[in-house]
């Protein structure tokens, strides 16, 4: 083993990235603060539930505008509105996934933030079948008082993959939770 010439240059390389690590590691999570620019937002539980209480997807993102304006963007980009859970969707969607079938408004499943279903919902299609796709579901937060004109939407973003169907199991889902909105 060949010992270094100049073993100030290992030496200085070792503590800079013992340096660096602690920094990363130990000083800067410290430091670390969230200032949130919505007062409103402050203190509020960033994750989605289902009906039964059960932790559903994060509360990923936020949109300023109309529900029109929020419509108008989300179309553009893509997305459909979902369509609501009925029977009728309830029995299309199976079939677009057995048949491989494209439902490009399929519905979504209610989740609920404080306590309020989702009051917008659009999906994107993600292969030939409903069996893949993306979720938004959005919130009202904000907007309803002091100002009417600019209302704060909290969404969630969300993507579903199905497994094949198998023996076991009618059909497992397996839910992804996308780190940014997809051809957004």
């Amino acid at each position: 083993m060949a010992v270094p010439k100049r073993p100030h240059v290992v030496v200085l390389t070792g503590l800079g990235l013992a340096a660096a690590l602690v920094g990363a590691y130990a000083a800067a999570p410290l430091a670390w603060k969230h200032f949130e620019h919505n007062k409103g937002l402050v203190g509020r539980s960033m994750v989605t539930r289902t009906k039964q209480g059960i932790p559903g997807d994060p509360i990923n993102f936020g949109v300023v505008g109309s529900p029109a304006d929020v419509a108008c963007v989300f179309n553009a980009a893509g997305w459909g509105a979902a369509t609501p859970v009925t029977l009728r969707s309830s029995l299309a969607i199976v079939g677009s996934v057995a048949l491989r079938r494209a439902y490009p408004r399929a519905p979504v499943s209610a989740l609920f933030y404080n306590g309020r279903k989702e009051d917008l919902a659009f999906e994107l299609a993600d292969g030939v079948s409903a069996s893949r796709r993306h979720h938004v579901r959005l919130w009202r937060v904000a907007g309803d008082g002091s100002d009417p004109a600019r209302p704060l939407w909290l969404g969630a973003d969300s993507f579903e993959a199905m497994r094949e169907f198998s023996a076991h199991r009618f059909a497992s889902r397996s839910r992804v939770v996308s780190a940014t909105l997809s051809r957004t």
